[in-house]
């Protein structure tokens, strides 16, 4: 570990202590229910959930889930001149790519 951080054995040495600490105090308060709860109600945990909830719920409202489900419909009645099967697997793939470009920009 000393040779991988550069550092001394010394300075090693404290920081494991302190993630020693810190792992003590953290099994010694994280078993109880009430820990949790506070953990949970903190602002950077509600905020991010919040957003969530309201991202799925307005997405249930919003239609998409049907779109992909009758999509070989639609296709067939605006009478497009590929094959509607080859057509729904072409918006599903644009889907997927849209879901993992989306995912890779919002984690950064």
């Amino acid at each position: 570990l000393c040779s991988l951080r550069g550092l001394n054995p010394e300075k090693v040495q404290q920081e494991l202590k302190m993630m020693e600490i810190m792992e003590e105090e953290i099994r010694g308060g994280g078993d109880s229910w009430k820990y949790k709860l506070g953990m949970l109600l903190e602002k950077s945990v509600l905020m991010p959930m919040a957003i969530l909830l309201f991202l799925f719920f307005t997405q249930s409202f919003s239609g998409s889930n049907m779109v992909g489900y009758y999509t070989v419909t639609i296709l067939q009645m605006a009478k497009i001149p590929l094959d509607e099967n080859i057509a729904s697997i072409l918006i599903a793939a644009q889907y997927l790519l849209g879901y993992l470009f989306s995912s890779i920009f919002v984690t950064r």
